[in-house]
């Protein structure tokens, strides 16, 4: 067997050459074409956004569960912090974390300030006997 010799039979290339001078494509003489190109890879998908479901209740409930904390001397803020976070919770949520913790500091302002209101009425009434 000689060198270049497979066998019996040699492959033949025939070339085809672009304008700019670099080979392009090639046929092997099974008629096969060859490229210098590479095989295409598989790549995932770009992402696609997907608004998350419920959000904007369970937000307004968080935000309003710290408000409460912070200013719930004024009754609708806590009650209005867990409404929003049950409301959020009924309705399907994919962040129900939100939604809890909104409900939880609503619950939480609403007892301390309360508490603090019962405490301020209970001191005005037995200081005045």
């Amino acid at each position: 067997m000689q060198d270049g010799d497979r066998g019996g039979h040699t492959d033949a290339l025939v070339s085809v050459v672009s304008d700019a001078g670099s080979t392009v494509a090639a046929t092997n003489e099974g008629g096969r074409t060859m490229t210098n190109y590479a095989q295409q890879q598989w790549q995932l998908a770009p992402p696609v956004f997907v608004p998350r479901r419920g959000t904007k209740l369970s937000r307004w409930s968080v935000f309003l569960g710290i408000q409460s904390l912070l200013l719930g001397g004024l009754l609708p803020i806590p009650i209005l912090a867990i409404v929003f976070g049950i409301v959020g919770l009924c309705r399907g949520t994919d962040l129900p974390g939100r939604a809890i913790v909104g409900i939880v500091l609503g619950w939480s302002g609403l007892t301390f300030w309360g508490g603090f209101i019962a405490l301020c009425v209970w001191s005005w009434a037995t200081s005045r006997i």
